[in-house]
């Protein structure tokens, strides 16, 4: 008994997920997710990089956090193609691609050295010259991964509104 093939096409079985919520496209819904959690991550980082007496009992919060920004991530760049596939080529949704694809190595990096800066914390203490280098790249990681996250957002916003509201002159 052989199965029955996908109406779609084989291209589309893997990324069911990435298509629809209630009718609206995931893609809308998942940015909101990395636009909101990873910079409010990043700015907890750069508390906890700067003030180390906070790190033992926000560390663990903060990294749960740290975590769920980062795995919003793949989810909205899949929905993202999802979403670009449906829609078409466009040079500004492309642009707005290009700059996002980017946001996830941002991420990673982001999330290693929150990792880094927390759990080192707990193993060796809040002083020491690895702690601060540490400390410093994590500050400075997370300045560098909120702004491809407002680069990525501001591209893929002029993609779809650009040119479609009404410009309003002030009197």
């Amino acid at each position: 008994m052989s199965a029955r093939p996908d109406p779609k096409g084989p291209d589309t079985r893997g990324r069911r997920m990435f298509e629809k919520i209630s009718g609206l496209p995931v893609h809308i819904l998942a940015i909101h997710a990395v636009v909101v959690l990873l910079p409010l991550s990043a700015f907890c980082v750069i508390v906890l990089a700067t003030v180390p007496a906070w790190r033992r009992t926000y560390g663990l919060p903060v990294l749960a956090l740290a975590t769920a920004a980062v795995l919003a991530v793949p989810v909205a760049q899949q929905s993202g193609k999802w979403l670009r596939d449906q829609l078409g080529f466009n040079p500004k949704t492309f642009q707005h691609g290009i700059i996002a694809d980017d946001v996830i190595w941002y991420a990673l990096v982001f999330w290693i050295l929150t990792v880094a800066l927390i759990m080192l914390d707990r193993v060796r203490g809040s002083q020491g010259t690895v702690m601060l280098v540490v400390a410093i790249l994590a500050v400075v990681v997370s300045v560098a991964t909120v702004v491809q996250v407002v680069r990525a957002g501001e591209a893929g916003s002029r993609s779809v509104w650009e040119g479609r509201l009404a410009t309003v002159s002030e009197g």
